[in-house]
Order: C-alpha cells, then sequence, then structure tokens
C-alpha cells in the first residue's frame, strides 16, 4: 500500500468546519425594522436607508453553511473606515432575520458578514464574506440578501486502522472541503460507500467496515448531494505484524539520506523487533527502525523481525534512487490553503510580497524534531522583516500535532498537510522537505533533510 496515500486521504481533521460565505447585493422594495445611529460629522443631508436580510440555513441541509452559524454580525465600511455595525441573531425557529441602517452615506459602501457559532457574535469566527452595496437616496429601502452556500470539491474517508484483523470492524466517517480549503459539514444520511474487495466489506450507509479475509480493497465514499467521491486504502490480515511504510524512496542527494520504519500490528500486544537490511551493499537499519542508505543507488529490503516469536516476520522496500522530487527553483509555489491548528484561515497567497519558509515534516520524525529549534529562531529573526515559517504535518496521528506544537513553544503557522498540498509539491516521500519561497511567490530554494540555521540563513538574507 502506498504510504503517503494512506496518510494524506485518510487524515483526521479536528478543526470546527466553515465554508466561505458569498455575498450578494439584490435592489428589492421594503421596509425595514427600526435602528437609529447618530449622523457622522459631515454626512447630514446626504443619507440613505438599507437592510441587510439573512436567510439562515436549514439545519437538515448540508450545502448550507455554515448550519453552525448561530448569528451574523454586519459591518458597513464607508471610504475604508468602519462605519456602523449591528449583530443579528438566529431567531429559535431559523426564519428569515433583518436588519435596518437608518443612517448610511449614498453612494458605495463595503458590507462585511461575519457568522459566528454562538449569539451575540460570540465564539470563533466561523466564515465571513464581502460585497459592495450602493446606496440610493429618494426614500428608497436598499436591500442586500445574504446566502451562505457551499459546494463541496474534495471528501475523504477515514479510519482509525489501515489494517484489519481477519473478522475485526472499524466504522468510516468522512471529511469535505471546498476548494479554498475550508471544511464542509457533512450529514451520514447523505453518504454511500463501497468497496471493491469482499475480503473488506463495507456497509453501504453507515460505513462500518469488516475485514472478510486477506486482501487489500479500496474504500469509497460519495456524497449524494454534490455527487463527489474521495477514496482511500484498508487492508484485512490474520494476526501478525507489518512494516509501515512497505515501501519507500531515499534520495541519495538529500542532506540525510535516511528513511524511518515502524511496526504495524495487526493484533496482540506492541511488539519488540529487531532489524536488518538484507543482502549486501544496501546500507544499515538502527534498532529504533532508522535505515541509512548506501552511496550507491540500487532496491534494497528491509526486515523485522517479532523477537517474542521469531517466526513472525515482516519486510519493506527501499528505492535508493538520485531523483529527490523537488520542484525547480523558480516555479510559482503551489497554493496553500486551509486552516491552522489555532482555527486561523490560512492562504499561501496572503504572503504575496514576503519570504515563506515551507516545511513538511511530522511529529514522529527525528530529524524534524531536531529542526523545530532552527525553524522558531528564523521566525523570531526574521518574523518582523516579511518572513514567515509555515509547518506542514503529514501525521497519520493527527491528535499529536496540536500537543507537539504547544510541547515545543512553535512560534509560526502549523496546518495539517492535505494530499493536494503533498502532491503539488512533489509528491513528499521524504521529511523534513522544505521549500523557500520568495516575495514574487516563486521557489528559490529547496532542501531534503535537516538543514542548519546558518544554511537557511544564507538562503533567506538575500531575499528579504
Amino acid at each position: 500500500m502506498n504510504d503517503l496515500k494512506r496518510i494524506y486521504l485518510s487524515r483526521r481533521d479536528l478543526l470546527v468546519g466553515a465554508c466561505a460565505l458569498a455575498v450578494t447585493g439584490v435592489p428589492l422594495a421594503g421596509c425595514g425594522g427600526g435602528r437609529s445611529v447618530s449622523v457622522p460629522l459631515g454626512l447630514t443631508g446626504k443619507m440613505g436607508r438599507g437592510t441587510f436580510r439573512v436567510a439562515w440555513p436549514s439545519r437538515a441541509k448540508t450545502r448550507l453553511v455554515p448550519v453552525a452559524a448561530n448569528s451574523i454580525k454586519v459591518d458597513v465600511i464607508y471610504k475604508g473606515n468602519p462605519f456602523q455595525s449591528v449583530t443579528i441573531n438566529r431567531p429559535p425557529d431559523g426564519s428569515p432575520s433583518s436588519a435596518t441602517f437608518d443612517v448610511l452615506p449614498l453612494g458605495e459602501v463595503v458590507v462585511t458578514a461575519t457568522a459566528y457559532p454562538e449569539q451575540d457574535a460570540q465564539g470563533v469566527a466561523l466564515a465571513t464574506g464581502t460585497a459592495p452595496f450602493v446606496v440610493k437616496g429618494g426614500g428608497a429601502n436598499n436591500t442586500l440578501s445574504l446566502t451562505m452556500l457551499s459546494t463541496i470539491t474534495e471528501i475523504y474517508p477515514f479510519c482509525d486502522v489501515w489494517r484489519l484483523p481477519v473478522g475485526g470492524t472499524t466504522t468510516f466517517t468522512a471529511y469535505a472541503f471546498d476548494a479554498d480549503g475550508n471544511f464542509v459539514l457533512t450529514t451520514d444520511s447523505k453518504l454511500e460507500w463501497k468497496s471493491d474487495n469482499a475480503a473488506v466489506s463495507i456497509d453501504l450507509k453507515s460505513g462500518v467496515a469488516t475485514g472478510n479475509g486477506v486482501g487489500d480493497a479500496t474504500i469509497t465514499v460519495t456524497d449524494k448531494e454534490s455527487g463527489i467521491s474521495g477514496t482511500t486504502d484498508l487492508g484485512a490480515r490474520y494476526p501478525g505484524i507489518e512494516v509501515w511504510p512497505d515501501t519507500v524512496t531515499v534520495a541519495i542527494n538529500s542532506v540525510n539520506p535516511e528513511a524511518f520504519f515502524a511496526l504495524d500490528i495487526i493484533t496482540g500486544d506492541v511488539v519488540d523487533a529487531s532489524w536488518a537490511v538484507l543482502g549486501i551493499g544496501g546500507g544499515s537499519i538502527d534498532a529504533d527502525g532508522t535505515y541509512h542508505a548506501p552511496a550507491s543507488t540500487g532496491n534494497f529490503t528491509v526486515q523485522a523481525t517479532n523477537k517474542a516469536n521469531t517466526a513472525q516476520k515482516a519486510t519493506a522496500a527501499v528505492n535508493v534512487s538520485t531523483n529527490a522530487n523537488l520542484l525547480p527553483v523558480g516555479t510559482v509555489a503551489p497554493a496553500i490553503n486551509g486552516t491552522t491548528i489555532d482555527g486561523s484561515a490560512f492562504h499561501l497567497s496572503d504572503y504575496a510580497g514576503k519570504v515563506v519558509l515551507v516545511d513538511f515534516c511530522a511529529t514522529w520524525c527525528p530529524p524534524c524534531q531536531d529542526e523545530v529549534p532552527t525553524l522558531i529562531d528564523l521566525q523570531n529573526t526574521y518574523g518582523a522583516n516579511g518572513f514567515t515559517v509555515v509547518s506542514l504535518f503529514v501525521d497519520a496521528d493527527t491528535s499529536a500535532v496540536a500537543p507537539y506544537v504547544a510541547s515545543n513553544s512553535i512560534n509560526y503557522p502549523v496546518l495539517l498537510a492535505t494530499s493536494r498540498m503533498v502532491n503539488d509539491y512533489g509528491g513528499i516521500s521524504l521529511i523534513p522537505t522544505t521549500y523557500l519561497v520568495d516575495k514574487t511567490g516563486k521557489i528559490a530554494f529547496s532542501v531534503i533533510g535537516e538543514t542548519t540555521e546558518d544554511a537557511f540563513k544564507a538562503q533567506i538574507t538575500p531575499l528579504l
């Protein structure tokens, strides 16, 4: 099985779902409820009124997002400055709501709407949207209507294991995203599950998978409303051990030509294993599963043996190559859109005009761990000068990331890597992999393996 596919297509998303709000102006006649404010100096006699209407998403409809929104904060901005604001709370019955601004300057203003999970604009903002709004005089009531719509463009199945014991079961869930990388809520009744191999069956509606025999299956989930599907792999085995990943590529031209292996236990207790490289000239492997590549290329095999039961053995394939799969210098850096682990939106495009160090890493990777203090120092040194580090964690166990970030006092944005990010950046197979993006959004430097602070500074300083 491809280990990257398992990591990136089966990741767990721990963050609150959110979607972009699409705000469109619709000129309608009508009356609004009462709301009065003082008239700003210099605008007397040049005022109009406007009504902001909200059609709240039904709790039963998954494509109207955010279904969790219980209040909308509306801000009117005039000539770049805040002018008025009002918070509209969702009624208990979810019926349409409106608020009227009785005093608005004539001409174009900008309206920003932000959705919150609690009444009175409390909690972490779920989504926001902005639209221009033309205020006309002559007694007209100008109306702006808000529609909260989102379309799924990606959906991923997830379960807690990637190998089932024969006779065992696991339950899948689905995680969906829109085109901007925002999370979209789904409803179980709108999902359909399928398996392409009888060795692993799955219930069409519940997503409960059962290991029926030895084999590997592709599990597909489909959101029936949008028609979007996603897949991942799940195998079934008899009790024993396997080496994970089962195939890996090591680039001998990387800083540290190494790979890291671990045991996957089908059932039973934690296994203490011995490691070996089979054959001659294939490199070496430490007691903790750290593989060191030889100086020459080739295909090799590592083997793990259960010390308590030497009849239980498992192997993995190693391809030692000169190809690091790095994107060429001068390439426009692919988009990175998502939500940081602290709930903030992140878009690489927002850092245009700045230098960004993009770091693919994992909590379990020793070179990645050793590199964290360097990245923290770089952020401290250059953060005020138009520079930032962003780390994209590839952990299969995503619950480990937040505690890891907190315990290491990481001071830069951290996201969970998606399959799109991994594929767009050359198909990450070795970590840490680091790209340096210049002010024009192009890749200026790239490296695989732990890199010293001085080496990074030599690349960063000329770009600032």
